[in-house]
């Protein structure tokens, strides 16, 4: 008899091969500022190739992060099968003190902390926010 034990990091590496395996493009969307709410979000990104698809799920770390009542800045899209699927939506905010990404996996939902490159690319984009 083989006992597996799946703790937080092996949820993580599922999810993220998962997603790579199965993704054909990200759309990395900017939401507006909170005081424009009800608008539609603004794209900051896509990315077609293997390389930055696999950057963009290293800025996912492996620790847990709290349910923060910060609300989100944005979202990333991972679409498969010529973007004919949504693969995974993932939730995020970049805001000092409160820098985490929610998903769900298998009908669970996760909080992530971000990496220092993920909040620095992340902030990045904020910097060529359109009105």
């Amino acid at each position: 008899m083989v006992i597996l034990l799946l703790g937080c990091d092996s949820v993580d590496y599922a999810m993220k091969l998962y997603v790579q395996n199965n993704t054909d493009r990200i759309e990395i969307l900017l939401y507006q500022k909170s005081q424009e709410k009800g608008q539609q979000p603004l794209m900051a990104r896509t990315f077609s190739d293997p390389a930055n698809i696999t950057k963009v799920l290293g800025f996912i770390s492996n620790k847990r992060a709290p349910l923060y009542k910060c609300g989100y800045t944005g979202s990333i899209i991972f679409l498969g099968e010529a973007n004919s699927f949504v693969v995974q939506k993932m939730e995020f905010t970049a805001e000092s003190g409160c820098e985490h990404i929610v998903f769900t996996y298998e009908g669970e939902l996760f909080s992530r902390q971000l990496t220092e490159e993920g909040i620095a690319f992340l902030d990045s984009l904020n910097l060529h926010y359109v009105k």
